[in-house]
């Protein structure tokens, strides 16, 4: 019974952190793989005003299914580069879930328009 860990992926070499914008799973569920499990927004401005844009947006996709056992992080959270963001386990097991054995298989892209005004 493994023990899976997501923690949020560095996009970019000025990143340092990511809001949360949406979060698609909740503690409890069962995902399986394919599944958009975060909507991530990462703003640079500080760091590089020069870029354009200087704020990107990128969206988190289950590689592999499980079962959330904590998801400690939500929508507004600002999370730090390998903050944990969400602790998985392989079966529908209750209770706390053991140290994470590896981490989570997920799949990274950007998001090419901005989703707050789609």
């Amino acid at each position: 019974m493994p023990t899976l860990r997501l923690l949020m992926p560095k996009m970019g070499a000025l990143m340092t952190d990511g809001q949360i914008h949406k979060a698609y799973v909740e503690e409890g569920e069962r995902f399986e793989p394919r599944t958009r499990l975060f909507d991530v927004r990462v703003d640079l401005s500080a760091g590089a005003p020069q870029d354009c844009p200087p704020i990107f947006h990128f969206v988190i996709v289950a590689v592999e299914g499980g079962w959330v056992r904590e998801r400690p992080v939500s929508a507004g959270d600002l999370v730090a580069v390998g903050g944990t963001m969400l602790v998985a386990a392989d079966d529908r097991e209750p209770g706390a879930a053991p140290n994470p054995t590896r981490d989570l298989r997920v799949a990274v892209a950007a998001i090419q328009v901005d989703p707050l005004f789609g």
